[in-house]
């Protein structure tokens, strides 16, 4: 987990990544204990399981808040362009939810 991440409790998923064949999954959900607008990093995907290219998901939040999501080559989760359908780029508050959906190939 990145700095001032965490899995999120309750019934959400936990971050999970899973490799059949040459097709990954990431699936999960994190919290924030910080305020940011964008993170650099907020898992790390392990080796083994990363796209050859940055891949990007733009991912639903609460309501109509969204985000884009993305998984690099070194494994990075970037949470960045967060929009409250109003503005892009905005503060992420504290305690936020953030779900984490992905599928891509590995070589």
């Amino acid at each position: 987990m990145g700095y001032g991440i965490s899995p999120h409790s309750g019934t959400y998923n936990r971050p999970q990544v899973r490799r059949i064949g040459k097709i990954v999954y990431l699936r999960g959900c994190v919290t924030n204990s910080i305020t940011w607008t964008e993170h650099n990093s907020i898992i790390t995907i392990p080796s083994g399981y990363r796209p050859s290219v940055s891949e990007s998901f733009v991912q639903q939040r609460s309501g109509s808040n969204k985000y884009l999501l993305m998984v690099t080559s070194s494994g990075a989760c970037n949470a960045q362009r967060y929009t409250n359908n109003t503005t892009m780029s905005n503060t992420v508050p504290t305690g936020s939810w953030l779900n984490m959906y992905g599928t891509w190939f590995v070589d």
